[in-house]
């Protein structure tokens, strides 16, 4: 069997994290104190771990012209397709760790993000195609995924896209995740993006501020989708909506014992930064390789068995600084 074909929208990006233990409202008050220099990025994290795990997978994300170093190695991993840009235009995060799951945002930067549209990946795709046919390949995808992007409208026009305009014979299956800013800038947009999407990602705080007013996450569900909600340590919780009767099934998911590399506490995390997206983009292939004419029709079995491996695979992760397992195990 041929592994799930994946299509990741996203960006890759150049981030500075800081690995805090002494630190109080943003301040220094002990002397553990690191700084990393990594890569990262939504899309860059979704598309490494679906990669990881068996998945043929296209990111669609602005692309230095020239691949060079730790990212060279990182993106033969993957099909990459995008705007070529300078690698000083990459999108770019300042981030502070504090620990027990919570993190400062110091600085960001979209860089070249705008430069994604559903124009140009249209006119990327049909290269794609003409290619693939000319070695008789497949370019049809099982699934797109879009990753967090500068505004929800924007991951909004790209599931219009997928779900109305995409030229191929079988429609894929769409999800998407999404961030705190986001929610709090536009919350009903990201319950519209929810209503496009068979898969649906997020951590607890943006649950919370998403469900504000007391609706439920159950209320909102369509027949058939999924919904994952990850929670740091306390593991993650799937909402699973029955396609026949709309029923809720509520799955928890225990968390993984974290394999720290750069701390003497090893069940400590390192660098949490990409846990989501990593949790992500394997659940999304490992559901895929053991898909059914009826995905979600599939045994709770097979859909917590993807979630635990997600689960296991982002723990390894954030075992390490940025996405550099991903360089260690190739070592």
């Amino acid at each position: 069997m041929s592994p799930p074909n994946i299509l990741v929208i996203g960006c890759a990006s150049a981030d500075t994290i800081h690995l805090e233990n002494g630190l109080k409202n943003g301040l220094q008050t002990g002397s553990d104190k690191r700084t990393c220099h990594t890569l990262g990025g939504a899309g860059f994290y979704t598309a490494l771990a679906a990669a990881h795990c068996g998945a043929a997978v296209t990111l669609y994300a602005p692309k230095p012209k020239k691949l060079t170093g730790n990212l060279a190695i990182m993106a033969n991993q993957f099909r990459w397709l995008g705007p070529e840009i300078d690698e000083g235009d990459m999108p770019r995060l300042e981030i502070i760790h504090h620990g027990d799951d919570r993190a400062t945002l110091l600085a960001a930067s979209w860089g070249a993000e705008g430069m994604l549209t559903t124009e140009h990946l249209d006119h990327m795709l049909g290269e794609a195609t003409k290619l693939a046919s000319s070695v008789k390949a497949s370019q049809n995808f099982d699934l797109v995924h879009i990753a967090a992007l500068s505004t929800v409208q924007r991951q909004l026009d790209f599931a219009i896209y997928i779900s109305e305009s995409l030229s191929q014979s079988t429609p894929p299956l769409i999800s998407a995740g999404t961030y705190a800013r986001a929610v709090k800038a536009s919350r009903d947009q990201v319950f519209s993006l929810l209503k496009k999407c068979h898969f649906f990602f997020m951590n607890a705080n943006e649950a919370k501020l998403l469900l504000a007013d007391d609706c439920s996450l159950e209320a909102k569900l369509r027949p058939g989708q999924l919904c994952f909600v990850t929670d740091g340590a306390n593991g993650a919780t799937i909402y699973a909506a029955d396609e026949a009767s709309a029923q809720i099934k509520k799955i928890a998911v225990a968390a993984q014992r974290v394999q720290n590399l750069g701390s003497a506490n090893s069940s400590e995390p390192f660098d949490p930064t990409g846990a989501g997206d990593t949790f992500c983009g394997a659940v999304l292939a490992d559901f895929l390789n053991h898909k059914s004419e009826k995905p979600f029709a599939e045994p709770i079995d097979r859909l917590t068995g993807a979630a635990q491996r997600g689960a296991t695979l982002a723990s390894a992760v954030i075992g390490q600084a940025g996405s550099d397992f991903y360089l260690n195990i190739r070592r």
